[in-house]
This record gives C-alpha cells, sequence and structure tokens, in this order.
C-alpha cells in the first residue's frame, strides 16, 4: 500500500473518532505499528500550520488549525498526488479516458499513457469490471477497436463521483457569488464537510455534463427529495442557470439536491413530509412484522417510528445513490450490540428484497444503533410514577456550591426531567431511600438497597461518573440467578453426528414435550417456522424456536453435536432451541433479548464459541449465561 493512501486513511479515521487507541488505528490502516509511527512523522511533516496529529496515552487525535484547507486534503488532497503505481489511480484513469472518448479506447493506448504494462492493464480492468457492478456499469470490448463504457447517464455520474472526482479535478469554476451561496446553503441545512464537499462535486460534476451535451433523461427511481421546490435551493438554481447559460430540468434539480438528502435527519424535522413518512412507515412496519415474526420480540412500533423514520428516509436515498458512509465504527457495534446487529441485517434483508438496493455492513452498523437504543428502552432504569421524573439522592457531606456542580452532571448525563436532593451522611438512615431511582454516595461505601447505587469519589471526574452510570445499566439489563430460576427452564443435550439438524431438533422438543416443559402442539408450530426459514447462522449455530403455548417460563436447551454437521450446505455444531412463552411480559421480554445477545455474542467470539462447546451440565449453562464478557 502506497504511503498517500494510508495518509488517506489515518486522516479519515482520526477525523471520526476524538481519539483512538494506536493498535485499532494501526488495525484500520492495515500496517505495521512502526509504519504507522512513520507516516504520522511524515503527515505532521505535509499537515505544518493545517492540523496535527497528537499521541497521549496510548492514543492518537487530531488537531485542525486551519479547515478549510484541512478539509481539501481530507477530501481528495493526497490522492490527486498520487502516481500511477497506485492501482486506484490507475483505475480513476482508465475510466476517465473511457467516459472522455468518443470512440473506442486501446489497451495498448492506454499502457502507453500510463507507461506500464499491457498485463497490468488487463488486471486492472478485472478490477474495474467488478466494481462496476455496483453502478450497473460495462465495459465492452470489440477485438482491433478496443473497449467502450455502456451505462445511462445516472449511473456514469455516479460512477465519475465516486471513482474519479477524488484523482482527477473538473475544469468548472465558481463565482465568488455561487461559491459563497453553496456555503450558505451548506450551512443552512447543516451540511458537515463530507456532505458539503459532496455538494460542491456534484455541482461541478452536473454542470460539466450538461455543458459537454450529456442530460439525465429519466427519473431516478426509488429516490424522494424532500426538498423539491424549496425556495433556498431554488434560488441556488437559477443563480447556477445564470452563471453557465444552462437550463436545470426538474431531473438535474433532483440530482443536485441529493446530497442534502442524504445527510442530515435534522433537515427533515423542519419539513412537513407526511406524504414520503406514510410509504416510509408501510416499508418499517414489513420490518417490525418481520423481526417479530423471525425473534418473537413485541416492539412498540409506534414509539420506535418516531425515533428512526427519519434515519429510513434518507438511508433509501443513501442506497439509491450508492453513497459510502464513513465507518465510525469497525467491528466495535457488531461485537458490542450482536442482537440489535442481527434485527439490523435482518431490517436491512428486508430493503434489498423489495428494492432490489444492496445494504453494506456499514449501513447496517447505522441501523444496528437504533434498534441497541430501542432494545435498551425497555430494560432501563425504571422512572418514579410521578409524571415520569427520574428521582435521585446524592448522600454526602459536600457543600452546596459542589452540590450544585455534581447535580448539573448528573442532569446531563441522565437527561429528560431529574429530580436531584441533597442528603447528608448522618440523615440518609431516617430517610426511605427505596423511594428514589438511584442513589449517588461519596463517602458511604456500605449501602445495601435494592436499588441502584453509585459510588464516587471525584465529583470533578464526569468521565468515572458516566461509567458508573453505565455500568449499572449494564448489570440492569443483565439477568440474575434468581431470574434464571424464575423465569427459565434449561437443559443440554448431547447429539450425535449420526442425527440430521431435523431429527436432532425433533429429538430435543419430543424430549421436552416428556417432561412437560413444551406444549404438544409445539412441534409442528417448529416446523411451520422451519419453512419460512431456517434459523442457522454464522459458525455453526441454530435457533430453531416458537411460541410455547401454555407456558410461562421460558425454555432453553442446548443441544450440542459430537461432530459438526452439514444442513442444506450450512455448518452446525450447535443448537439453541427456545420455547417463548405465549403472552410476554416485560421480564420475559428481558430474558429474550439477553439471551438473544448471548447466543450471537458467542458467534463473533471465539473464546466464547469454544467455551460453549466445552459445557457438559445444566449448572454450566447458567454460568455460562451469568457470565460477564
Amino acid at each position: 500500500m502506497l504511503p498517500e493512501v494510508r495518509w488517506s486513511k489515518i486522516l479519515n479515521t482520526l477525523s471520526l473518532h476524538a481519539s483512538i487507541l494506536d493498535k485499532d488505528l494501526q488495525e484500520r490502516v492495515g500496517c505495521t505499528l512502526p509504519t504507522l509511527k512513520k507516516d504520522i512523522v511524515q503527515l505532521n511533516r505535509q499537515l505544518k500550520e493545517i492540523a496535527k496529529i497528537h499521541l497521549q496515552h496510548g492514543s492518537y487525535f487530531l488537531e485542525v488549525f486551519d479547515k478549510e484547507k484541512f478539509e481539501k486534503i481530507i477530501t481528495g488532497g493526497f490522492k490527486k498526488n498520487l502516481d500511477f503505481n497506485s492501482s486506484q489511480k490507475r483505475i480513476a484513469f482508465i475510466l476517465y479516458s473511457l467516459l472522455e472518448s468518443d470512440s473506442f479506447v486501446k489497451i495498448d493506448e492506454l499502457a502507453e499513457q500510463m507507461n506500464i504494462s499491457r498485463s497490468t492493464i488487463n488486471n486492472d480492468i478485472k478490477k474495474i469490471k467488478k466494481i462496476l457492478k455496483k453502478y450497473n456499469v460495462t465495459i465492452q470490448g470489440k477485438p482491433n477497436r478496443g473497449m467502450i463504457l455502456i451505462g445511462d447517464e445516472f449511473n456514469l455520474r455516479l460512477m465519475m463521483l465516486y471513482l474519479i472526482l477524488d484523482y482527477y479535478d473538473i475544469s468548472i469554476s465558481f463565482s465568488d457569488e455561487v461559491m459563497n451561496f453553496i456555503e450558505e446553503l451548506s450551512e443552512s441545512y447543516q451540511l458537515n464537510f463530507q456532505y458539503q464537499n459532496l455538494f460542491y462535486k456534484v455541482i461541478h460534476l452536473s454542470i460539466d455534463r450538461i455543458l459537454k451535451g450529456y442530460s439525465l433523461g429519466k427519473p431516478i427511481l426509488l429516490y424522494r427529495n424532500y426538498l423539491k421546490d424549496h425556495s433556498k435551493l431554488n434560488q441556488l438554481f437559477t443563480l447556477l442557470e445564470k452563471e453557465y447559460a444552462i437550463s436545470l430540468s426538474s431531473l438535474e434539480r433532483d440530482f443536485l439536491s441529493f446530497p442534502i438528502n442524504i445527510g442530515n435527519p435534522n433537515v427533515l424535522s423542519e419539513i412537513n413530509n407526511e406524504e414520503y413518512e406514510e410509504e416510509i412507515r408501510d416499508i418499517f412496519e414489513e420490518m417490525i412484522k418481520r423481526i417479530e415474526k423471525t425473534y418473537s420480540i413485541k416492539m412498540n412500533s409506534q414509539l420506535f417510528f418516531k425515533k428512526i423514520k427519519n434515519h429510513l428516509m434518507l438511508l433509501l436515498n443513501r442506497l439509491v445513490f450508492r453513497f459510502p458512509l464513513s465507518d465510525i465504527f469497525s467491528n466495535e457495534v457488531k461485537a458490542s450490540f450482536p442482537f440489535a446487529f442481527e434485527l439490523a441485517k435482518v431490517s436491512a434483508r428486508l430493503l434489498e428484497e423489495k428494492y432490489g438496493l444492496q445494504v453494506d455492513e456499514i449501513e447496517i452498523n447505522y441501523l444496528t444503533v437504533y434498534f441497541v437504543l430501542f432494545l435498551e428502552e425497555g430494560n432501563k432504569v425504571e422512572l418514579s410514577q410521578e409524571e415520569n421524573i427520574k428521582k435521585v439522592a446524592v448522600i454526602s457531606n459536600i457543600g452546596v456550591g459542589a452540590f450544585e456542580l455534581l447535580k448539573r452532571q448528573i442532569k446531563d448525563i441522565l437527561g429528560g426531567r431529574v429530580i436531584v436532593h441533597h442528603i447528608n451522611e448522618f440523615g440518609y438512615k431516617f430517610i426511605d431511600l427505596e423511594n428514589y431511582d438511584l442513589v449517588f454516595t461519596l463517602g458511604l461505601s456500605t449501602l445495601e438497597l435494592d436499588i441502584p447505587v453509585v459510588r464516587i469519589s471525584n465529583i470533578f471526574d464526569r468521565r468515572h461518573i458516566e461509567e458508573e452510570i453505565e455500568k449499572i445499566q449494564s448489570e440492569k439489563d443483565s439477568i440474575s440467578l434468581q431470574d434464571i430460576h424464575r423465569y427459565m427452564e434449561i437443559s443440554l443435550f448431547h447429539l450425535s453426528e449420526k442425527d440430521d439438524y431435523v431429527t436432532a431438533v425433533s429429538h430435543m422438543i419430543h424430549e421436552l414435550v416428556k417432561k412437560g416443559q413444551l406444549d404438544g402442539s409445539f412441534y409442528q408450530r417448529w416446523k411451520d417456522r422451519e419453512q419460512i426459514q431456517e434459523m442457522i447462522f454464522d459458525k455453526g449455530i441454530a435457533i430453531p424456536h416458537a411460541v410455547n403455548k401454555n407456558h410461562e417460563k421460558f425454555v432453553l436447551s442446548v443441544g450440542i453435536y459430537d461432530k459438526e454437521i452439514k444442513q442444506n450446505n450450512k455448518r452446525v455444531k450447535v443448537i439453541f432451541l427456545m420455547g417463548i412463552p405465549e403472552k410476554i411480559d416485560k421480564e420475559n421480554q428481558k430474558i429474550l433479548t439477553f439471551t438473544y445477545d448471548k447466543i450471537f455474542s458467542i458467534g463473533i467470539n471465539e473464546v466464547l464459541y469454544q467455551e460453549m462447546l466445552e459445557v457438559q451440565g445444566v449448572e454450566e449453562i447458567k454460568k455460562f449465561l451469568l457470565r460477564k464478557e
């Protein structure tokens, strides 16, 4: 990998994180630690007076001095300086040459212009053909004549936007009036520098193509211009028409508007989009139905829709325009919230099936965040009944000023309506602390309560306070041994490789029916569900499940094969058979969510997976479920 390519990765990663550990940055860039350190020294020389990368306590962070110059660098500055030793630069040149040519282009001509071998170009063209599938563009070759690009104007523009413009400039310049107006619009629509840069590129690209005689000829399928006929944008279009003596059709105006229609959800909240909201609601309802049918969980769709609707509206447009989101999560979301990630995957598959649009893992990560918030909504610290106000007690002997500072931090962290009472260390014994939702102590080390207690030693250490609250929330979301005994029935089966998946699950079900843990019709309901979707996932994990009628407890039965088997070309090694109560109350919902999370975490953690395969009894399964990762 060329240094300039690594530099772009370093700057993009640092611009998306307040700080990042050196080993995590190394992993994202894809180089050794010594190479990373050397690159950062060279980068700091290149970025002199523009920005600086600092290393503190094993973490890197970025300090920017000149925002305008830095944004130019991070949005392609280094890429334009690459030579033809870079395959990305060669690919951009080949595509640019094909796009700009009115006739066929020969490989020998390209090889001569780039001063590289014919075999290198042939390898690049193989890569290009794979890449272009995403844009519905093809390279057509004819013997003795050369190659030509085939695609409609919309897809050719997307190809140019994402594969060429970072490496080659368009010779269209903006007047100060146009530049200032674009900047004002970007600020008005709250576009970050990534979307603002995209806005500039789209305007450059569109004007260049129109002036060369290439216009959009048909509506963009599935695209929704939420800002159609918006006065601010219309002023820009009028200005562009006057500046370049062109006429912008409604199709061109739609295309020019897309960077604003994929970015900031706050823009949508200010505009009346009832028509589009209904359309998104239909999609959302299908997602919820599939999730509930697949995992037998109940979702408050009305509340969830309010939170996710704007994200979905922008998501669909991003998919239409194949926009590559910045990966701020890497594998962190999948590893930290495995069940929420699976729910997001179910939703993504529905979008792919319904619209034929490809949803990449980065989009799934962003979607996962909404499912995390939704799942945590049902398990968060309980609010007091009076108008949903959180009641918090602070037990300490600190002064009024210090208490006010701590109170302000608590309110900021908890959010919503919060009442904070100050109780001294001598008087707390005479107060019923169980009436509070949360208790903070600064000095007491022995305080046994059934409600969460946060012990802090420094009122100025906000990070520590946040971490302690998060820790309590995490414990609240988990389950205890008492929960297992009260709400679950667990069993273990050792399975023979002689039995296929269906036979093994059938055996487990029939044995549990005999014990009275599953109802007599459970087998048929499971068979009916399997006809719709086979619940076999990565790492040889299967999760067959169905509703268990007339049974209040949640049934979990683990079946482990002595040797991995195949089921319809899928691996199966461990089976988690689940009987889900017909009536799911809050506690059962918590158990169900927790169990799914635990199972999916096994699928992405090799250590947990191996430990699961070695369990020998029910008590070990219980310990495994309770284990803190």
